[in-house]
């Protein structure tokens, strides 16, 4: 909170709007929110939302473009991937982005999106787009980070790709759960110990394992 008048942080009302429209989707999907809940949840008439968006869908389109900017952006680059990689245990690599990953996945901008896209997937296509796309990215990450443990030696010789198949669909699994817990207030230290001992059976007793 500002400590005084001229410490206040003025957002401009188009981002306010977004951020307000985020938060209703988020809580009442898409169809539970009307353009008028928004306004008055930012205090502006409600034919002034027209000046900043032509529609609600535009407001719904943005959230997708938003999400898929948000994630590319959060995308380590390879020389990263690689000097992490190189210094890094396999198993603590992989414990260490899990954890930063379940914790912004409720508690930044892109989680609260995610939210929102993972509820209009199965009624707009273009929430199946994105879903598909964050999936893509993230099986490419994954067959990067194994490609250079691999490299460096960190894991036994194994086809990187399949490793990634093999880790992330298991993990994406318990995170929707941690992510549905998360979304009631319920107690996730139960699910976040599954995916840390997920991570630990994996690395180490598969992927550390001689073939």
């Amino acid at each position: 909170m500002p400590d005084s008048p001229g410490d206040t942080i003025l957002i401009p009302t188009k981002e306010r709007l977004f951020l307000s429209a985020a938060e209703l989707f988020s809580k009442n999907g898409y169809n539970g929110v009307s353009v008028r809940d928004i306004c008055r949840s930012v205090g502006i008439k409600e034919s002034s939302f027209y000046n900043h968006y032509p529609s609600k869908d535009a407001l719904l389109e943005e959230v997708y473009r938003r999400f898929t900017d948000g994630m590319n952006s959060n995308t380590p680059s390879e020389e990263l991937v690689d000097q992490l990689v190189r210094t890094t245990d396999p198993i603590e690599f992989w414990l260490s982005s899990y954890r930063r990953y379940y914790k912004n996945s409720v508690s930044t901008l892109e989680g609260l999106l995610w939210r929102i896209i993972s509820m209009e997937q199965y009624r707009d296509p273009r929430a199946g787009e994105a879903i598909l796309k964050e999936t893509e990215r993230t099986l490419s990450l994954g067959t990067l980070i194994f490609s250079k443990m691999i490299e460096h030696k960190k894991i036994p010789p194994h086809d990187p790709e399949t490793l990634a198949h093999e880790f992330f669909y298991a993990g994406r699994a318990i995170h929707l759960e941690y992510l549905v817990l998360s979304a009631y207030g319920w107690d996730t230290a139960e699910v976040e110990m599954r995916s840390e001992e997920h991570i630990r059976f994996f690395v180490g007793k598969i992927v550390l394992m001689e073939a």
